[in-house]
């Protein structure tokens, strides 16, 4: 059996960067087994949902925030999903329109100053 002392402590997760659909489910298993443990264990003092969020936080290292919103998506649709990443990409010309205004807008500035 493992020592307790080896086990590393979890790695946040950074502010602003997103959550995926993997990092979702392992706050939904989390959930599940601290539900679980709490309905095995009828003598253990239950958990507030707050309570709940706060001690998934500590878990996993993503914010309690992040957590309530996976968790009322889940009780909501009962699945998770992640963001849609979308990127803008021109195609080449309309892109060269764009460097083209770009161009001739700044060099005009230039050609007015006295």
């Amino acid at each position: 059996m493992e020592d307790v002392a080896n086990i590393s402590p979890c790695k946040k997760n950074p502010k602003g960067k997103f959550v995926g659909t993997g990092q979702k489910n392992i706050i939904i298993n989390v959930y599940k087994d601290k539900i679980k443990q709490q309905l095995e264990n009828p003598e253990m003092p239950k958990l507030s949902f707050r309570d709940l969020i706060v001690s998934i936080s500590r878990t996993t290292g993503i914010g309690q925030r992040t957590i309530q919103t996976t968790l009322g998506e889940y009780k909501k649709e009962r699945t998770v999903s992640s963001p849609n990443k979308k990127s803008e990409t021109y195609g080449t010309s309309k892109s060269g329109r764009i460097r083209q205004k770009c161009h001739k807008a700044k060099n005009s500035q230039f050609l007015e100053k006295p």
